[in-house]
């Protein structure tokens, strides 16, 4: 964001919106996270679960995304989106539509080792940190969760010929290649 001078924002704002936009009937169905109050309740699932569930999230978000995206094209306004709720099959779709023709750009980011990732969690130190306090229960579930949805994420790139980034804990060489396929 710094180096490309181009503002962020985070997919977590647009699952808020459009959770509160759905009725409430269809909340849980389209929201499976929704009921969870605690990061230590995450321990409690299984990763097939949980991976499913974000791709159910994903889903639901996608006319919020594909809106956002239009919209910053029609106002030739760059935005970097990021996060978890991005798949790469739709990615490949809004990257074929031609009217996004050349506007949109992407890098999966993905993680390959659960101690790498169990470690850099840890150094999280941002002010939005939802592990915060959790217990180190809740950080091993949770970094396997995203090893395993970093899996589904690679094979999904591959499959639609998307670029991505395996983090292995060298930040700056690896930062530096995401800048390097986001300026292509």
């Amino acid at each position: 964001m710094k180096e490309l001078s181009i503002p962020w924002l985070s997919t977590d704002v647009l699952r808020t919106i459009t959770y509160a936009l759905t009725p409430p009937q269809e909340q849980a169905t389209k929201f499976p996270y929704g009921g969870f109050t605690s990061a230590d309740q995450l321990t409690e699932m299984q990763i097939a679960q949980m991976v499913e569930w974000q791709v159910t999230e994903t889903n639901s978000l996608q006319t919020c995304i594909r809106s956002l995206i239009r919209h910053q094209i029609d106002v030739r306004d760059s935005q970097i989106l990021e996060g978890v709720h991005l798949l790469p099959q739709q990615v490949r779709s809004l990257v074929d539509d031609p009217a996004c023709e050349g506007h949109v750009r992407a890098v999966f980011i993905v993680g390959h080792d659960e101690s790498t990732q169990l470690e850099a969690m840890r150094k999280n130190t941002s002010h939005f940190d939802w592990l915060n306090g959790a217990s180190d229960e809740t950080y091993e579930s949770v970094a396997a969760f995203v090893i395993a949805y970093g899996k589904f994420i690679r094979e999904e790139c591959e499959r639609y010929r998307l670029p991505y980034i395996v983090r292995k804990g060298e930040f700056r060489q690896e930062n530096e290649e995401i800048l390097s396929v986001l300026m292509r």
